[in-house]
């Protein structure tokens, strides 16, 4: 059991509906099963899951590896001579399947023929092309282990069902499947300094928190700056200029979860360096009825030069009324 400080789910009845209460792990807002084990994505924690979907649901396992042969024995992280293979397929006829999983484009080749098998199965979006599932080695990138997360999520095995819809959305999460349906760019209006400078030097940006918001889903930050701020500092050019990747999102509740949730992702010393910018940026109070989100930004690129003008890609000059968008919809308002 993990030794970090959990805030455990409780649950309230009200007439017979049961109501989720938001999880904490070491004072950070979790919201997937894989989640509340740990930040940041496992390759382990894919593989055992993996592991366990097939153990249970075998058939569909078949299917996406190939395997014309009923299974034996399915073993997670099994013993070889040179290490462990992440997950290993025997079937009644002695045939062998080595699952090597690799989560950033890179090639598990190498890793997986250290290990004796009759086949060598390659989970990676290393650019093999289209998964092949024939011959001696099978490649199989992480979007068709999404179709197939897909497809185990219609199951009527609740098991199935739920363990491979957690896998699905934590995947999803760290952008290793696509999502139908996803998000791109989050905008926000920024019309005051402290807010500027939290961004363009402490790279985050703090708001109120919406329930239901797709926030957490957006890929990229994108701020408008308002003419206000354009005439205050110099340099700064009223619209749209500047696009920043997000890394994380987080819900905080307090000021001292809002620490917290900071500290844990940039550091103490980072955070004693940036207290300024953040304090002058957040000022208020923080609690449950004014509860904020914190998006952890990478490097600011200024992509935008002259900037996107509002009326380009909204009706009217007003406040931004928009807050998602495409980068198709950015560029088309750049060349009007």
């Amino acid at each position: 059991m993990a030794t970090a400080v959990q805030k455990l789910i409780t649950m309230s009845h009200h007439q017979n509906n049961i109501e989720e209460i938001r999880l904490y792990r070491g004072g950070v807002s979790v919201s997937n099963l894989f989640d509340s084990l740990g930040k940041s994505l496992k390759e382990t924690r894919i593989t055992a899951a993996l592991g366990y979907l097939f153990s249970i649901s075998p058939e569909r396992c078949r299917e996406l590896f190939s395997i014309n042969d009923d299974i034996s024995e399915n073993i997670v992280e099994a013993n070889h001579e040179y290490g462990r293979a992440d997950i290993q397929i025997d079937t009644i006829n002695n045939k062998r399947y080595v699952i090597e999983a690799k989560l950033p484009a890179v090639d598990p080749q190498p890793q997986s023929l250290r290990y004796k098998a009759d086949y060598h199965v390659l989970l990676t979006n290393y650019p093999y092309g289209k998964g092949s599932k024939s011959g001696r080695i099978r490649c199989i990138n992480w979007n068709e282990i999404g179709e197939f997360l897909s497809e185990l999520t219609k199951s009527k095995d609740n098991k199935v069902k739920t363990i491979s819809n957690e896998l699905l959305h934590y995947l999803q999460r760290y952008q290793m499947v696509r999502k139908n349906d996803s998000v791109e760019i989050y905008m926000r209006e920024l019309n005051r300094k402290p807010t500027l400078d939290l961004f363009l030097k402490s790279h985050l940006y703090v708001c109120p928190f919406q329930k239901g918001s797709r926030l957490p889903e957006a890929r990229y930050f994108s701020p408008h700056f308002g003419k206000k701020i354009s005439d205050l500092i110099p340099g700064i050019m009223s619209g749209i200029s500047y696009v920043a990747r997000i890394t994380r999102v987080e819900m905080v509740l307090s000021k001292e979860q809002l620490k917290t949730v900071i500290i844990n992702e940039r550091g103490k010393r980072w955070f004693n360096y940036h207290r300024g910018y953040i304090n002058a940026a957040v000022g208020g109070k923080i609690d449950k009825s004014n509860a904020k989100s914190v998006v952890f930004l990478g490097q600011p690129r200024l992509i935008f030069n002259p900037p996107i003008k509002k009326e380009n890609i909204q009706k009217g000059k007003g406040w931004l009324s928009r807050q998602f968008i495409s980068f198709d919809e950015l560029f088309e308002g750049w060349m009007k």
